[in-house]
């Protein structure tokens, strides 16, 4: 489960082209609550980050918000790959809940 947490930022709108197309890229600053790979531990302070939005998606209010499971996706070769979304904490429970359910029946 990661934490993140949006402040009362605006949103940052930056043009693009590439192959003859061009657009918008939106996105929000958030804070990313991230772990130490050496320790294995909850490092001290958020790390600063970016999350993209659709473009016409509202931005998130400001709060704090678990990445959804829905971010994470079998991507081009295989791969894993992540597009960040953001829920509530009470959505992400609801989410997981099942699964946690069969794991606690089946353990």
């Amino acid at each position: 489960m990661i934490v993140i947490e949006v402040e009362d930022k605006p949103v940052t709108e930056k043009p693009w082209q590439r192959d003859g197309r061009s657009g918008i890229s939106r996105s929000q600053t958030a804070y990313a609550a991230t772990y130490d790979t050496e320790t294995g531990k909850l490092k001290r302070y958020p790390v600063e980050t970016r999350i993209r939005l659709g473009q016409d998606q509202a931005p998130y209010a400001p709060g704090v918000y678990i990445l959804s499971p829905t971010s994470i996706y079998v991507g081009e070769f295989d791969a894993l790959a992540v597009s960040p979304k953001l829920i509530g904490f009470d959505d992400f429970m609801t989410m997981v809940a099942p699964v946690i359910q069969q794991q606690k029946k089946a353990g």
